[in-house]
């Protein structure tokens, strides 16, 4: 599967549609693998979110996964109307867009420079494809939602200093009616 993706990526990019931290799942609008996802996994989705996911259709990539199920996977769901911002406008679990800057680092990343200007500090994205483009595209209007799944999540807060990192993210693109879900476990 690993390979299929790189594959498709690198058609993607030879195309000149991708550059950057661009979105290496949606090419121009369309999907690039188009697939029955099972209705497991859009529970699942719609369990974690607090959405109903279920109208939605669905193109999945998944990386492979490694040692222990370690791996990067997404999912993007597109709606045919409101329906799910709707619900996201409703829910507790949802942060309208900017994303907070932890949530930007890891699906982004992000740079600062130094007060005396003598050093660059980044981190991040931590979302990417094999070549390091950003799995997510960057979006202006929407919702997201975060879920840190680390065994430490309730005792250190410092996502980004940690060894390791479990946590699901979602983000809602009000202007496509399109929900990007992604995991990263490492």
């Amino acid at each position: 599967m690993k390979k299929l993706v790189s594959l498709l990526l690198a058609l993607t990019l030879g195309a000149g549609i991708l550059s950057g931290c661009q979105p290496a799942v949606v090419a121009a609008g369309s999907a690039l693998l188009v697939g029955s996802i099972s209705s497991d996994e859009k529970s699942d989705i719609s369990q974690a979110t607090g959405i109903d996911v279920t109208d939605g259709e669905m193109v999945s990539l998944e990386s492979e996964t490694g040692f222990h199920g370690d791996g990067t996977s997404i999912t993007v769901i597109r709606f045919s109307d409101d329906t799910a911002l709707r619900q996201i406008e409703d829910a507790a679990d949802w942060r309208p867009l900017p994303l907070d800057e932890t949530t930007q680092a890891l699906v982004y990343g992000v740079s600062r420079v130094s007060d005396d200007g003598a050093f660059v500090w980044s981190d991040g994205p931590y979302l990417t494809d094999d070549e390091g483009a950003c799995l997510i595209p960057s979006i202006e209007t929407g919702y997201y939602w975060f879920l840190d799944r680390h065994d430490a999540a309730g005792e250190n807060s410092d996502i980004l200093g940690r060894a390791s990192l479990n946590f699901s993210v979602a983000l809602y693109d009000s202007g496509s009616d399109t929900l990007y879900f992604a995991t990263l476990d490492t």
